[in-house]
């Protein structure tokens, strides 16, 4: 069996994997900085309120229509998803913070898998 794989699963699943994830709180620190969060049960509501309100229904939602997007080689119907993501994200620092994880992604897994479609995906969202 190839190690490959592996190796690029444990590259994506690194903390110090370069999308920038740690470096953006989604309003986390300016709620602590605040006041308004001062404890463990308000992360908890935070981060439950995330995953309830953003990550699940649309990000989830956003993941499964991208595989079959993907599937299909549907370029177009794949840059249109990102642009309607892209649209949902109302606040600025979310919107930019997504822009530049997504972006960061799709670059080190094209580079890392060779995909035509990522390719082609990370030429045409950076353009």
């Amino acid at each position: 069996m190839s190690t490959d794989p592996l190796l690029s699963l444990l590259q994506f699943a690194d903390g110090l994997f370069p999308t920038g994830g740690h470096a953006h709180s989604f309003g986390l620190e300016y709620y602590v900085q605040a006041g308004v969060i001062r404890d463990l049960a308000g992360v908890e509501e935070f981060v439950r309120a995330h995953l309830e309100g953003t990550a699940g229904p649309c990000d989830a939602v956003a993941v499964v229509s991208a595989l079959a997007l993907g599937e299909q080689g549907d370029l177009d119907g794949c840059l249109a998803l990102d642009e309607t993501l892209d649209a949902m994200k109302p606040v600025r620092e979310f919107n930019e913070a997504s822009r530049q994880m997504g972006r960061q992604t799709v670059r080190v897994a094209a580079t890392l898998t060779g995909h035509p479609l990522l390719r082609a995906f990370s030429e045409s969202a950076e353009s």
